[in-house]
């Protein structure tokens, strides 16, 4: 099954109603060295969730690969972006709920103001943290 997604080229992308462009924090990511591969921004109809823009639910969702490891798809990262921070904490209990209940879906959550990003166990821990270091200058830059 084919999925239709924006696929980042240049700095293109919509905005959070608060909150970070997709497309700039991507951009910083390249800028900091991390090697991003393939980009998505999800729009309502594309997002796999069929969460995007639905009430108390994010506002924008990007996902993308990571080439340190060049065999995973574009969902190796995730960040949401959201409106509120009630929003965005019922997604991160949810999402760590889940994981309690299935160890394979383990994963690094990280919240930075109302972005939730979320990255594949296959990083190290200090890899995910180059992650969060550039996402937590992105949203200090907004808010």
């Amino acid at each position: 099954m084919a999925v239709a997604a924006f696929v980042l080229a240049g700095s293109c992308g919509a905005a959070s109603e608060k909150g970070a462009d997709p497309a700039r924090v991507i951009a910083a990511f390249k800028r900091a060295g991390i090697p991003v591969g393939e980009v998505v921004i999800f729009t309502a109809a594309t997002d796999p969730n069929h969460l995007l823009g639905r009430p108390h639910l994010y506002t924008a969702k990007i996902a993308w690969a990571d080439k340190r490891h060049p065999k995973e798809r574009t969902d190796f990262g995730t960040i949401e972006f959201f409106s509120s921070a009630a929003d965005l904490e019922a997604r991160e209990t949810y999402v760590e709920s889940t994981e309690k209940n299935d160890p394979l879906l383990k994963q690094y959550v990280y919240v930075d103001d109302l972005a939730l990003m979320r990255l594949s166990f296959k990083l190290t821990p200090s890899q995910a943290a180059e992650y969060q270091v550039v996402l937590a200058k992105v949203e200090a830059q907004i808010a």
